[in-house]
């Protein structure tokens, strides 16, 4: 089983283009191969063929409503993978159907709930947790960084009714 990636890293430069692409995003709900995400983001979003820059840090937000089902025995495996190539895992977890030991083991160190995990009621929280991202990813807790609100006429499962980006510059 593999991750499908819709765009890469390289494919759009701006927070309005990024998230027309999200919301364009077709849902496709069933199971959920953490493992297979994990594995696409690692070997091929953060690759130097897809927009990756070698001398920008790399960092990674994982965000689950549920836990792993297929493949669960590879999703810790494929975190750990990814964090000893340098990429920094944060993990958010939504509703009270996560598996919250499993969103601690994928997070990077000190793997420490409201550092690099998050467990949240649901999907209209993630605003909470984003001035801490920031201000970890960019280094500072003022940043030009600021979420983009994008509104859905249907908030069913599976539709993103807020999207948050995080930009930071690094010299």
């Amino acid at each position: 089983d593999f991750g499908d990636n819709v765009f890469f890293l390289r494919s759009y430069f701006n927070a309005e283009d990024t998230a027309e692409a999200v919301m364009n995003t077709q849902y496709v709900g069933s199971n959920t191969n953490t493992a297979a995400g994990i594995r696409a983001m690692h070997y091929e979003q953060f690759s130097i063929e897809y927009g990756d820059r070698t001398d920008v840090p790399n960092y990674a937000i994982i965000v689950t409503d549920g836990e792993s089902t297929v493949n669960k025995e590879f999703t810790i495996h494929e975190a750990e993978a990814a964090r000893n190539d340098s990429i920094t895992i944060f993990s958010v977890g939504v509703t009270d159907s996560i598996n919250v030991e499993e969103l601690r083991q994928m997070s990077s160190p000190p793997q420490q709930k409201g550092v690099t995990y998050w467990e949240i009621e649901d999907f209209t929280f993630l605003g909470d947790i984003v001035e801490t991202l920031v201000a970890v990813i960019c280094g500072s807790p003022v940043s030009t960084s600021s979420p983009t609100t994008v509104q859905t006429s249907d908030p069913t499962p599976g539709k993103v009714s807020i999207l948050y980006f995080i930009f930071c510059f690094f010299d």
